[in-house]
């Protein structure tokens, strides 16, 4: 992938963000770099830097994929009251989550990989 001046500046802003962001979101802090791609541009963008691995798609909201640097493993929780998203690094978390992967192995069932998300509300939005 050529390293393009909208490149390096959708891998700042996924880099430096504290939380996944959406397409739409990326637009509007691009505005103020002065760069103004259309949709279609960042979304093939973006699907390269999943490919790449450099990137993670997730879909924490049936309508809306949201992208971070793919980092460690982990998992979100998003409020549907405001929409933040805040990620959940628990390894007590992770060890249920394998302990059912155990499960299912011993049915026939074989993981190679999970996405785990929980949507609710935050204390903001109760």
């Amino acid at each position: 992938m050529r390293k393009t001046p909208l490149l390096k500046a959708v891998t700042t802003l996924l880099e430096k963000a504290d939380k996944p962001l959406s397409v739409p979101e990326m637009q509007v802090l691009l505005v103020d770099q002065n760069l103004t791609p259309n949709k279609t541009t960042l979304y093939r963008m973006l699907d390269k830097l999943v490919t790449d691995e450099m990137v993670e798609a997730l879909l924490l909201d049936p309508k809306v994929t949201y992208y971070e640097i793919k980092t460690h493993h982990h998992h979100h929780f998003r409020c549907q009251g405001c929409d933040t998203i805040k990620c959940v690094d628990d390894p007590v978390l992770e060890t249920y989550i394998h302990a059912l992967e155990e499960k299912l192995a011993a049915k026939g069932l074989k993981v190679e990989d999970h996405h785990f998300s929980l949507n609710g509300k935050c204390n903001q939005c109760i």
